[in-house]
């Protein structure tokens, strides 16, 4: 008889932990999530309280649970709240996973790493994954860092990984930032707030990053992939597809580009279509399409 899979999902009540949680209930995997909150179930699956950053706590749970496979999603992601949050930010996105990794080695479990295009910064054309990462904001020099640690463990201890840089993913109707929010505030005849103006931008529906990720279950080898859309658009071309859905004009209101946020980005998802079998579902107008009608 085939032994069952075991997955373990930390940062289980992130938006992202939350739609892999609900993907893998329907599957023929078994499921444990790991959040800070207390302990709870999504879709009859169990998400105990565990801290990353406490190597006792998460032990405990690769004890009973013994892994093979953990989809890392735990970190602390927006921008802004890095900068606000340096030392919470290097303890929860660096050690905790130095923690996870340090009790995979002892199992022969792999990791599939939640890493982001801000390890790139600003890019000039396509970028590849052969390409050098500049990071400009403490998000993408912990998220760096963590892939530098898992390929360390990778080449010491061979654990296996799958590092997928997802560019900025919209599409939880419970966001309470970003798209997610920028579509509620024009609802409501609120102003919308946008720095700069002129970004380049590549966006990816959530249900495209899970599907990322349930390909990267079965992925046999240890690699890095860049996760994004097949499309590039403008923050005005944006708004513009926002209203056009919404039926109404955004109230802007400009103030001027913050210095860590990546003002153009392109990427290029050819290796993940090649070797993942990645292609996305979405295209921008399809996904906010979809969002604005479920908010």
């Amino acid at each position: 008889m085939k032994k069952q899979i075991k997955i373990l999902v930390t940062g289980a009540s992130g938006m992202l932990g939350n739609k892999i949680i609900s993907e893998l209930s329907n599957s023929d995997y078994q499921s444990l999530g790991i959040s800070k909150k207390n302990t709870h179930t999504i879709n009859n699956t169990i998400i105990k309280k565990c801290d990353i950053t406490n190597y006792k706590q998460l032990k405990k749970i690769f004890d009973a649970f013994k892994p093979n496979i953990i989809i890392h999603t735990a970190s602390i992601t927006g921008n802004i709240e890095c900068e606000e949050n340096p030392e919470k930010t290097f303890l929860v996105n660096c050690l905790g996973t130095f923690n996870i990794l340090n009790l995979m080695k002892k199992n022969g479990a792999k990791i599939i790493f939640c890493s982001s295009r801000e390890v790139y910064g600003n890019s000039k054309k396509k970028v590849t994954e052969k390409d050098l990462e500049f990071p400009i904001n403490l998000n993408g020099i912990t998220k760096i860092t963590s892939e530098n640690l898992i390929k360390k463990f990778h080449q010491t201890y061979n654990v296996q990984y799958v590092i997928l840089r997802f560019t900025n993913f919209y599409g939880d109707l419970n966001s309470k930032r970003g798209i997610s929010l920028m579509i509620k505030n024009a609802i409501k005849n609120k102003q919308v707030t946008i720095y700069g103006g002129k970004q380049i931008l590549n966006l990816l529906h959530i249900d495209d990053a899970v599907k990322a990720i349930l390909l990267s279950i079965k992925y046999k080898n240890s690699n890095t992939f860049n996760i994004g859309s097949d499309e590039k658009t403008t923050l005005p071309k944006l708004i513009k597809i926002i209203e056009n859905n919404i039926n109404q004009k955004i109230k802007i209101n400009k103030k001027n580009a913050r210095v860590i946020e990546p003002q153009k980005f392109v990427i290029n998802i050819k290796k993940a279509k090649n070797e993942l079998g990645f292609t996305p579902n979405f295209t921008l107008d399809l996904g906010i399409k979809k969002l604005v009608k479920e908010i």
